[in-house]
């Protein structure tokens, strides 16, 4: 795999101060809210892809469902597309040591967007199939990110010495 950045918006660093509370961060929702929320996006919400999504800046956890991984794992998104944004050598350099450290989260991270690998694989127009590997790889490189860094989280809150990924990058 290829690993590219990706730009997206993101809040300037100065612009946190004043305008950004805590219900702009993350929403309690139903499935059905959920569902309701995602209906034009690409990838709408259904029960199957778990009990929180990140979507549109917001973390949206299904209630009843949240707990300490859950929280770690989708909190992790932003602070990842950030590394992107305002470092895409750090955001690469963190996906390499994340892989070298274990190889299995590149099988997981795809495993979690495999609707996009179909449709990669199901795409008979270059160019389109082209695009559809980039979101591919891109989303990919960001989950195996956010995994390592949630693994990490969880271990150090359990008060484990972690042998995760990134285990060094957080004690840092």
């Amino acid at each position: 795999f290829f690993f590219s950045s990706r730009r997206r918006h993101t809040r300037l660093q100065g612009d946190w101060s004043s305008d950004v509370c805590s219900s702009d961060l993350f929403q309690m929702v139903s499935p059905e809210e959920a569902a309701r929320i995602t209906a034009n996006s690409k990838n709408p919400y259904n029960a199957s892809k778990g009990p929180a999504f990140f979507y549109g800046d917001t973390v949206y956890f299904i209630t009843g469902a949240l707990n300490t991984e859950v929280a770690f794992h989708e909190f992790s998104h932003p602070l990842v597309r950030t590394i992107l944004k305002t470092n895409p050598a750090l955001f690469d350099k963190l996906v390499k040591e994340a892989l070298t450290a274990e190889r299995s989260l590149l099988d997981k991270a795809v495993n979690e967007y495999s609707d996009l690998k179909e449709a990669v694989e199901a795409e008979t127009d270059p160019v389109a199939k082209r695009a559809l590997i980039e979101k591919l790889q891109s989303v990919v490189a960001e989950e195996i990110l956010v995994k390592a860094l949630t693994q990490t989280a969880i271990d150090k809150a359990n008060g484990f010495e972690t042998k995760a990924p990134l285990a060094k990058a957080v004690k840092e």
